[in-house]
């Protein structure tokens, strides 16, 4: 049931996410620096294959999110603040660990704060203080806009690009279209102090909520929330390979590291 595929690195590990075909993970490691009292956040890639894990050259400490891989799985985007600057967004490419800006990004007047890939690979979306916003590469022209109020920066597209879904004042996660159009609530957080990690599945059919060692499979077109019974404790962060059938799990009970389970979607969906 369990296949504990622990990352081979010594440093506390985490935030990891799987690449589009599933042959790569991506995951941050937290290196002690002199020049940073909390350490320096790098981005290392793991070939599920073989082992071999290489080291993004991005400079600078990671904030708030999982690296974003591209479609085509040949480059990640990262945001974070280098040593002397102010906070950017970089792409990793993924076969020989060299960062670049995005292109053009360099002229847009107020960056891109916390990136995802848009569908295409020709646009990002870039969060906003009142919802995200699609840009197109080079010109940086907007694309589209969906407002909404939102408590956090974890707020993720649909892998078919057509939902957004985020985190609202009143402890509410809600659905929204990303082409636009009525939010529509999904799940009520009980305790003030409440904050989920969302993830998709990779069909776009479910989201999966972490919060407090437990997770909830929410169908989001209607259907039973469900807690998930998951045998790993100090578990902080899920990814879903995208067959479906493999999770990579950010587990933090004392230290910080990565583990795998296999088949363990499958099994679920079959208890229902």
């Amino acid at each position: 049931f369990i296949a504990a595929d622990t990352t081979s690195s010594q440093s506390p590990t985490w935030r990891p996410t799987w690449s589009p075909d599933g042959s790569y993970l991506a995951y941050q490691v937290n290196a002690p620096s002199i020049l940073a009292r909390d350490g320096r956040l790098r981005v290392v890639v793991r070939d599920m294959e073989t082992g071999r894990e290489r080291e993004m050259s991005q400079g600078f400490r990671t904030l708030g999110t999982s690296p974003m891989w591209r479609p085509d799985g040949r480059t990640l985007l990262v945001y974070g603040i280098p040593a002397a600057g102010k906070a950017k967004t970089l792409q990793l490419d993924v076969a020989d660990g060299s960062a670049s800006p995005l292109p053009g990004s360099q002229n847009w007047k107020d960056g891109c704060v916390f990136p995802q890939w848009s569908t295409t690979s020709d646009a990002v979306w870039c969060l906003l203080k009142d919802g995200i916003v699609r840009r197109q590469l080079g010109s940086g022209a907007e694309q589209a806009r969906v407002q909404f109020e939102r408590t956090s920066a974890n707020v993720p597209l649909s892998p078919d690009g057509q939902w957004v879904v985020f985190q609202d004042k009143n402890r509410t996660l809600n659905l929204v279209p990303a082409a636009g159009g009525e939010r529509r609530e999904l799940l009520h957080l009980d305790n003030a102090n409440d904050n989920c990690f969302l993830t998709w599945t990779p069909d776009s059919r479910c989201l999966l909520c972490s919060k407090d060692g437990q997770v909830w499979r929410i169908p989001v077109s209607g259907g039973e929330t469900r807690k998930l019974a998951i045998p790993v404790k100090g578990l902080r962060q899920l990814s879903v390979h995208p067959d479906g059938k493999r999770v990579a799990m950010w587990v933090q009970e004392p230290g910080s590291e990565i583990w795998v389970l296999e088949n363990f979607l499958a099994r679920a969906a079959g208890a229902r």
